[in-house]
């Protein structure tokens, strides 16, 4: 029997029993945690506790938003790919985190869309940085990015802000 307990954009926890054994598998994109051997009330606990690590206390809303940052703050100035993930972290106060590993990525696929360029400037005698240059392209696509952000971000707060109306008897 497989009951399936919460499901989440591309997160899902199944309960499932086999030969009286009670089990959790827990699948988030390629990551797998399986829970054996355990009472039904605990793997439910541990499928839970997963999915809040994975999904609830780290949502998406910065991974769709790298594109927007990277391409306002190249607006103001030429950064380096570490200095642009430390600027972004500095500024949030921690909240925004763009592991290099990510960021660079990113920022070579906004070189292959013609919104950013980027040259090499040495730095002491043997050291060499990467800086990136914001592009006419990206200074539209920055913008098309706010419009799109500023709609979204005041229809979310507009449903945020709804209360329904009391109803009377």
């Amino acid at each position: 029997m497989i009951l399936q307990l919460q499901s989440i954009q591309s997160v899902t926890i199944f309960l499932y029993e086999v030969g009286g054994r009670h089990n959790c598998v827990n699948s988030i994109y390629s990551n797998s945690i399986m829970v054996q051997d355990q009472s039904n009330d605990t793997a439910k606990e541990a499928a839970v506790e997963a999915v809040h690590a994975r999904v609830v206390a780290k949502p998406n809303f910065i991974r769709g938003s790298v594109e927007l940052l990277v391409l306002y703050l190249l607006s103001q100035k030429d950064y380096y790919g570490y200095e642009l993930s430390q600027l972004m972290d500095s500024l949030s106060d921690g909240v925004i985190k763009i592991p290099i590993g990510s960021l660079y990525p990113a920022l070579y696929k906004l070189i292959e869309y013609g919104f950013i360029s980027d040259h090499k400037e040495q730095v002491g005698k043997r050291m060499t940085r990467v800086y990136y240059h914001l592009e006419q392209p990206g200074f539209q696509r920055m913008h098309i990015l706010i419009t799109e952000y500023t709609k979204v971000h005041k229809a979310i707060s507009s449903i945020l802000d709804y209360t329904p109306e009391p109803e009377k008897k």
